[in-house]
C-alpha cells in the first residue's frame, strides 16, 4: 500500500494537539449535495463552477485526485478491504 502523506500529517497533528482534523477535501454522494444544495440544479451548477467534481455517477468530489482506497470506501460503505 503506498505512503499516504496527508493521512501521515494528520495522524501526527491528531497525536500532538488531541484533536480531529478534517481532510481539506471532501468526496460526497449526490444525496449529501441535495442536502446543502437543495435542488438538482443548484448541484449542476456548483459542479460547473469546480467547486464539485464529478467522480462517477452519484460520487463528488471537492478536489480531482482521490485515491481509489477512497472512491472504494464511499461508493461501498459497508464493504471490507482485504489484500
Amino acid at each position: 500500500m503506498p505512503f499516504n502523506k496527508k493521512a501521515y500529517i494528520n495522524i501526527q497533528f491528531v497525536e500532538k494537539y488531541k484533536r480531529v482534523v478534517y481532510n481539506t477535501y471532501m468526496i460526497k454522494s449526490y444525496k449529501e449535495l441535495i442536502s446543502i444544495y437543495k435542488n438538482q440544479r443548484q448541484v449542476e451548477n456548483a459542479v460547473k463552477a469546480g467547486e464539485y467534481t464529478k467522480i462517477s455517477r452519484g460520487i463528488y468530489s471537492s478536489d480531482s485526485n482521490i485515491t481509489v482506497e477512497e472512491y472504494i470506501c464511499k461508493r461501498y460503505p459497508n464493504g471490507i478491504i482485504t489484500g
